[in-house]
């Protein structure tokens, strides 16, 4: 349950990619294309640096490290041989105009769903979450909301103010 939560995409792409392009999505009035203009280099970079706290967290719960481009390539490509930031930029360069607004579900549904659990899963980890936070903090000023008191948590799924490390291994391992 938990690497299915933590490994999904969305939590990674969607909200850096729209948290990075914040201005230009409401300067574009509706003619942004997200995956086409937002994934550069320095972008990319936040994205590597999401995945490998991504991926301790996980490694701690005894679940397998994903890359996130490597997922992507599985996701979008047929021929697992070719590189996975090419098969990023060509799936990249072939996508749908958007999103049109910062009131848009890969703000409004990624950063509270999936964000805050993994923030709260960090936590009780040990693990810093500094990419989420941080992207959980401004969403939050951007929109003038908190996020952070709408967002899932570990302890709201588990029903318990107080959350160890052995409360999560044993949810999950069942």
């Amino acid at each position: 349950i938990l690497e299915s939560a933590i490994h999904n995409p969305n939590l990674i792409v969607h909200t850096i990619g729209m948290l990075l392009s914040a201005s230009r999505i409401e300067y574009s009035k509706g003619e942004f294309w997200m995956y086409r203009e937002a994934f550069t280099k320095s972008v990319v970079n936040v994205i590597k640096a999401f995945d490998e706290q991504k991926n301790k967290i996980l490694n701690l719960f005894g679940c397998d490290s994903l890359n996130y481009f490597d997922a992507a390539k599985w996701r979008n490509e047929e021929d697992l041989s070719k590189d996975a930031m090419e098969v990023f930029m060509s799936f990249a360069a072939s996508s749908n105009k958007g999103p049109s607004t910062l009131e848009h579900r890969y703000l409004l549904e990624d950063v509270p769903a999936g964000l805050c659990l993994f923030s709260s899963v960090g936590k009780v980890a040990g693990v810093e979450t500094t990419i989420a936070d941080s992207i959980i903090n401004l969403t939050s000023a951007l929109l003038s909301r908190d996020f952070w008191q709408e967002g899932r948590t570990i302890q709201k799924l588990l029903r318990k103010e107080t959350v160890s490390f052995e409360d999560i291994d044993k949810a999950i391992k069942g």
